[in-house]
């Protein structure tokens, strides 16, 4: 896919043609550019990740960091930053939701949550927060005594 990237960031008395190009050519198969503007038209593929900034070192030693802001970009994986999917149909995301399902069978996350509200498990389990619980104790006063644990360990 085709487009123009502006960078910013590029100090002024950096901001040549080598420069302009340089970048351009690091974001993918640069076709033009303008260096008066920052902006290099740049040929994309889908299945590599977007750069939305990158560090760069000048000659002299100086290095910035410089971010680039993709003209008229409208879909893209806001998870791994490709063009090939959008966020909903992320490879990662599948891969965290088999781990999810792995781990705790087939509650969806709603029905975890409430579970640990509920105190049916959660982090405070090894706590006995659990029987804190089921006593109908207030909150603060399930703060409280585990706090008083706490200290007396």
């Amino acid at each position: 896919m085709l487009f123009w990237i502006r960078i910013d960031g590029i100090p002024p008395h950096y901001q040549k043609e080598e420069t302009v190009k340089g970048i351009g050519e690091k974001l993918g198969d640069l076709i033009e550019w303008e260096t008066t503007s920052a902006r290099v038209r740049v040929s994309v593929e889908c299945e590599i990740p977007l750069k939305f900034e990158r560090r760069v070192i000048f000659y002299t030693g100086d290095e910035v960091i410089v971010t680039f802001r993709y003209k008229k970009l409208q879909k893209f994986c806001f998870i791994c930053q490709r063009l090939s999917h959008d966020g909903r149909h992320s490879p990662d995301l599948e891969e965290e939701k088999r781990a999810f399902k792995a781990k705790h069978g087939n509650k969806d996350r709603n029905q975890r949550q409430h579970a640990i509200l509920r105190g049916e498990e959660g982090p405070y389990m090894k706590h006995g927060k659990t029987d804190m619980v089921k006593e109908n104790k207030s909150p603060l006063s399930v703060v409280k005594s585990l706090l008083k644990r706490r200290t007396t360990t």
